[in-house]
């Protein structure tokens, strides 16, 4: 949980953006991606929604769909992704 669950999901969002998901990704996608990569996130809307609360924020949510269930969409915002380009950096 915590701040690696946080950035596990920011980063998630940044590879499936740069894969072609330019209008947004699903919490579904996320988790499909993080347990293709032996990431197995037990509660990805949460870690995915602190990144929307963070300052700045490093994501923003949409809502797709007008029902109780309408599903919640993510997308980088410039400074997420400016700063998940500067941890890419420094491992790199």
């Amino acid at each position: 949980g915590g701040a690696k669950a946080r950035e596990q999901a920011l980063l998630a969002v940044y590879f499936l953006a740069r894969r072609g998901d330019a209008d947004g990704t699903s919490t579904r996608a996320v988790t499909a991606l993080l347990k293709e990569n032996g990431i197995n996130l037990a509660a990805p809307t949460p870690a995915l929604l602190a990144n929307t609360t963070r300052t700045p924020a490093m994501l923003s949510a949409t809502k797709t769909g007008e029902s109780k269930q309408a599903r919640q969409v993510f997308q980088l915002t410039p400074a997420g992704e400016a700063y998940v380009r500067s941890r890419l950096e420094e491992v790199a």
